[in-house]
């Protein structure tokens, strides 16, 4: 599987220039790849991402506090998809939600996460 974040539009990376949380805050910010370190590592991005997001928010009608996961198979159709809201109040950023899945995603299907190449690619809004 591969996963990919990205910031939304209406996120500024300025407003992260004064993390409340310290360096906590810092090293979750660190995490964030861009576009051409992704490609330089050999992940595969989505062909059309704005037609997957388009298609999982009209889906699921998200908001901003619930996470939307969803699989896909090798040709980008939608195989899988669920929405979900934190219940507690503490501030999670997308790679928390990401081991979160893997861990239950690994009891599913724990042979393809084991492919050298991957068979599914799930998205994360």
């Amino acid at each position: 599987m591969t996963f990919g974040f990205a910031p939304s539009s209406a996120t500024s990376i300025s407003a992260f220039s004064t993390p409340p949380g310290g360096a906590d805050s810092v090293n979750r910010l660190a995490r964030m790849l861009e576009p051409a370190e992704w490609a330089s590592a050999g992940i595969p991005l989505l062909r059309s991402p704005r037609e997957v997001v388009s298609g999982l928010h009209s889906r699921h009608r998200p908001t901003p506090a619930t996470a939307v996961v969803a699989v896909l198979d090798h040709e980008e159709r939608l195989t899988a998809s669920a929405s979900f809201a934190r219940r507690d109040s503490v501030a999670a950023d997308g790679w928390d939600f990401r081991n979160a899945l893997l861990a239950h995603l690994r009891r599913v299907i724990p042979h393809d996460l084991r492919r050298r190449t991957p068979v599914r690619t799930a998205v994360l809004l």
